[in-house]
């Protein structure tokens, strides 16, 4: 049976291993994403970053992604559980809340928001981990079309748990 369960851990963590990873540093934080996925860091529409899946064919209309969202929030005093509620509030303004809940990763306190909306004529599904540190808040999130969400989920999950601050 140990070594049933060996094996079954040696497969699972081939694909980690054998991933050609890029990583990008700053002075506040440290992320990790596939190499075959483009990293875009023009601050389009006020982002840190944009990291884009593939593109599954040329009918393809949406590329899934990753982006970093960084607001100041110094002189607000405002928490972590002060800003979920605040992000709540505007998911269902607008949409459908799935999943709200904490979790530790990296030794940092997250909350994780994942919910669905319709933006520009698209069913999209979203999914936050939502970070207060140093008087800013850092919000990573990955969009995708709702049809489309879970193909790249197993990758974006790893992408996540690389996300660490500094």
């Amino acid at each position: 049976m140990k070594n049933f369960i060996l094996l079954i851990i040696a497969f699972i963590s081939i694909p980690i291993i054998g991933q050609d990873l890029k990583t990008v540093k700053t002075s506040d934080y440290e992320i990790s994403y596939p190499s075959n996925f483009r990293y875009d860091d023009s601050k389009t529409r006020g982002t840190e970053f944009i990291i884009y899946t593939e593109k599954e064919d040329e009918k393809d209309t949406f590329i899934e992604n990753i982006n970093l969202l960084i607001q100041n929030l110094k002189g607000y005093k405002i928490d972590l559980k002060q800003y979920v509620t605040i992000t709540e509030n505007q998911v269902k303004e607008n949409g459908k809340l799935n999943e709200s809940k904490k979790i530790r990763v990296n030794n940092s306190e997250i909350h994780l928001l994942s919910y669905t909306a319709n933006l520009t004529g698209r069913n999209l599904k979203f999914y936050q981990y939502l970070i207060i540190q140093n008087e800013k808040a850092y919000i990573l999130t990955y969009t995708a079309e709702i049809d489309k969400f879970d193909i790249f989920f197993p990758e974006i999950i790893k992408i996540f748990n690389s996300f660490s601050l500094k």
